[in-house]
């Protein structure tokens, strides 16, 4: 398909590696950056949940660091970390863990 276009479109745009728009994902990616020290709080406290144990909670915390978001904005492993916390943005945190058993 670049190779179609090659002649029609300029290198920059049919050779573009990067499958983002950067206009969209700038603008998600200052958002999300600016909620992360909200988010690091909520996550800090799923690390005396059961599964908390098994995650290396200070690299997961690292990650979710503003400026190197800001740097690097790779969002599946910190997704994935979260989904095998159970974690859920509600009142409750960590999918609903308040000590003791899991709900």
């Amino acid at each position: 398909m670049r190779r179609t276009f090659d002649p029609v479109l300029p290198p920059e745009v049919c050779w573009n590696q990067v499958k983002t728009d950067p206009a969209r994902v700038e603008a998600l990616t200052d958002a999300f950056a600016e909620a992360l020290p909200t988010a690091r709080r909520e996550i800090a406290a799923c690390a005396a949940t059961p599964r908390g144990r098994y995650i290396d909670m200070s690299r997961l915390l690292e990650r979710l660091d503003k400026d190197r978001f800001r740097a690097d904005p790779q969002l599946a492993p910190v997704l994935n970390a979260l989904q095998f916390l159970d974690f859920q943005v509600q009142p409750e945190g960590c999918g609903g863990y308040s000590g003791g058993e899991p709900v």
